[in-house]
């Protein structure tokens, strides 16, 4: 999948970051279990760099999607360009499983001297035409602090657990 910039007022924000990429996570040798590796497919939702749409959004904002509508958000596109990176890095990151079948991880940016967590939610599934595992960042967005008591419980998972289990199609029980 290739993002098309999105222009407002003859300025154009490149969305190219977010193009969907393959990647390999290898999972070491550790303890006696061999090491592992996972090719996946990366791809990020539109819900990266946009938000639902408010009263007083302006229409030029609104981003044409073919599943929702929603108005571009420009500190979500600013922040989306840690996302690669991030998702690359997930084997030494902290998950948690949400209730929705879903994870999450959080990265603490430092912005301005104001720190503050960003949110990343993704989907792991099997691919159904070839061997790849498919990673779908469904979110990403700041969580302010007003709204951090309805962050997820953390249910920790190592995500060397999710592609195992996502690859040879067994449940994922989080950690209580």
């Amino acid at each position: 999948m290739k993002w098309k910039s999105f222009v407002v007022e003859s300025q154009s924000f490149d969305l190219s970051h977010l193009d969907g990429f393959d990647h390999r996570f290898i999972q070491v040798a550790e303890n006696g279990s061999p090491e592992r590796q996972y090719r996946t497919w990366i791809k990020f939702s539109h819900h990266c760099f946009t938000e639902d749409i408010k009263p007083e959004d302006d229409s030029v904002l609104i981003y044409p999607s073919q599943t929702d509508v929603r108005t571009f958000n420009f500190r979500r596109w600013e922040l989306s360009k840690h996302l690669p990176d991030i998702i690359k890095n997930l084997m030494s990151r902290h998950i948690s499983h949400t209730e929705h079948q879903n994870f999450l991880t959080i990265e603490i940016i430092d912005q301005n001297n104001q720190q503050f967590e960003y949110n990343i939610f993704f989907e792991v599934r099997r691919a159904t035409n070839d061997k790849r595992l498919h990673l779908v960042v469904s979110s990403a967005f700041p969580r302010d602090e007003d709204r951090i008591s309805s962050r997820p419980k953390p249910n920790k998972v190592r995500f060397s657990t999710i592609l195992f289990n996502v690859q040879h199609n067994k449940p994922i029980k989080p950690k209580r």
